[in-house]
């Protein structure tokens, strides 16, 4: 037979009062947020909405210049840790 204590040991981690239940939630909920954003969000399509609709996003002109932005904004927003409240809450939470 196997040895399953690891199994069982990463288990019982990944239970509500487990150490691993927190950050396997949290980095399951950015990845599927994240992930789901990518798939649903045109760029093209979101900067001619804006332009029909007379908005902008600040210091960048409408149209072709907003996908752009657009485009380059989202590739790792969650990676952006300097722009972030995230590693200050992690201070806090201690």
């Amino acid at each position: 037979m196997y040895d399953c204590r690891l199994i069982i040991s990463v288990a019982l981690m990944n239970f509500s009062a487990g150490s691993l239940y927190l950050p396997t939630n949290v980095l399951l909920i950015a990845f599927f947020n994240y992930y789901y954003t990518f798939l649903q969000l045109d760029p093209d399509d979101v900067s001619e909405q804006l332009k029909r609709q007379g908005a902008s996003i600040p210091l960048v002109r409408p149209g072709k210049s907003t996908a752009i932005y657009i485009k380059t904004v989202r590739l790792f927003p969650i990676l952006k840790f300097h722009n972030s409240v995230f590693p200050v809450s992690l201070y806090l939470y201690d």
